[in-house]
């Protein structure tokens, strides 16, 4: 598993996709939602792998906020 997702969202996009990340480790999206995490990241995760790339995400923003 990769530690972070194939497609890297940038500005506000990153504030959407953690939000995003953090509702698929709680369960299934509904499909228009599911669809647009997709567009932001490039694929659908896991459970498992959202909790993963949600971390990964937020521990990048506060490099690049450095």
């Amino acid at each position: 598993m990769s530690n972070l997702p194939p497609k890297i969202p940038e500005g506000e996009e990153v504030v959407r996709a953690l939000e995003l990340l953090d509702r698929r480790t709680e369960g299934e999206l509904e499909k228009e939602t599911r669809e647009e995490l997709k567009a932001l990241i490039g694929i659908y995760p896991s459970e498992a792998q959202a909790m993963a790339w949600k971390q990964a995400l937020k521990r990048s923003r506060k490099g690049s906020d450095s």
